[in-house]
């Protein structure tokens, strides 16, 4: 079922008095950032109030749309994508319901708009027995977009963590 948020205009009515003293902030944790109408609200008032401020979006590269593109290009952000693989099944097979092509078409446009904004770009991946044999690939990848990376390592549920493979 939708998660119910704790948060409400009040709040977002709130955060107007810190938002001058912003340096930086983030929107990650909370599912896709691109898919909640709140976090709309809050950069507009960062957009409009401390136009400076990075704004670091972590996504899962899902959502590309004309409202996402506005935002971005009036906006000061740094993205973030998660991918779960490089193969196409084994994507599809990890994050349910995505399109692995419209995913990565989706990386190369963040790519492309942090490069021309000079902002930085990151991909992490959660390492787990599905995808560890990928690991090398996944960094030419990077390396081919000009992305950072970062390695998360999966400890739960088990069968997915490297934690307890057999040695070879």
């Amino acid at each position: 079922p939708p998660i119910v948020s704790s948060y409400d205009k009040q709040f977002v009515e709130q955060l107007k008095e810190f938002i001058p003293h912003l340096l930086e902030t983030r929107f990650s944790g909370s599912g896709e950032a691109f898919s909640i109408d709140m976090n709309y609200e809050i950069w507009e008032h960062i957009i409009a109030l401390n136009p400076k401020c990075i704004i670091m979006v972590q996504s899962n590269g899902t959502y590309l749309n004309a409202r996402i593109k506005d935002v971005l290009s009036r906006g000061n952000f740094q993205i973030g994508i998660s991918l779960d693989s490089l193969h196409k099944e084994t994507f599809e097979a990890i994050r349910l319901n995505a399109n692995f092509d419209r995913v990565m078409e989706n990386i190369q446009y963040f790519s492309e708009y942090c490069k021309q904004k000079k902002e930085r770009f990151s991909v992490s991946t959660c390492v787990m027995r599905q995808n560890w044999h990928e690991l090398p690939d996944f960094m030419n990848f990077v390396n081919s977009i000009g992305a950072l990376v970062t390695f998360h390592k999966v400890s739960f549920p088990i069968e997915h963590s490297l934690r307890n493979l057999p040695y070879q």
